[in-house]
């Protein structure tokens, strides 16, 4: 087993609500790979003794909950910030095994409605207690909309139909 795995199991087997846990981790991995300033404070503060590194950490991911500072707070003092997308990633697969909760990401050419969504998750039979949600606006998507349910893509997007269109074309089939 990856130390990556391990501490994905460890937070899993806090209990708490999981989902809520599983969002937050996605979106600080998310965070520490897309804002640069971040990542550079968060792996200056490695460098620091404990209680100093603590505080860095507790100032840069205020309103984090307490458990993922734990987390980050020991990823740092080992020198593994990289990890943390792993970690997510290997949590979500946790709740996907044990718990049902479904990895749905959702991407339309337009800002969907609260009832948009719930719709589109209804008709794949999950509701947002069910899932793990990330929703995107994708203007390149030109209309319509991508899903992808755990492993499963529906490309129902019309960028994804031009695609499809252009691939047959050139590949023969139409």
């Amino acid at each position: 087993m990856s130390i990556t795995t391990d501490y994905a199991m460890a937070l899993y087997e806090t209990g708490g609500n999981r989902l809520e846990i599983a969002e937050e981790l996605r979106t600080l991995a998310e965070s520490v790979h897309r804002v640069p300033a971040l990542g550079i404070v968060l792996r200056d503060a490695s460098a620091k003794p404990k209680a100093e590194r603590a505080a860095i950490i507790e100032s840069a991911l205020a309103g984090v909950s307490p458990l993922l500072i734990r987390l980050i707070n020991t990823v740092i003092g080992e020198g593994n910030l990289d990890m943390l997308g792993e970690i997510s990633r290997r949590y979500v697969q946790l709740l996907r095994q044990g718990a049902g909760i479904s990895d749905v990401h959702i991407e339309s050419a337009h800002t969907l409605s609260d009832d948009e969504v719930n719709g589109i998750l209804a008709s794949c039979n999950l509701s947002r207690e069910s899932a793990l949600l990330t929703v995107k606006t994708k203007p390149s998507h030109l209309g319509g909309m991508r899903v992808v349910i755990n492993d499963t893509e529906h490309d129902f997007s019309l960028g994804g139909s031009l695609n499809r269109l252009e691939n047959q074309l050139i590949h023969g089939g139409v």
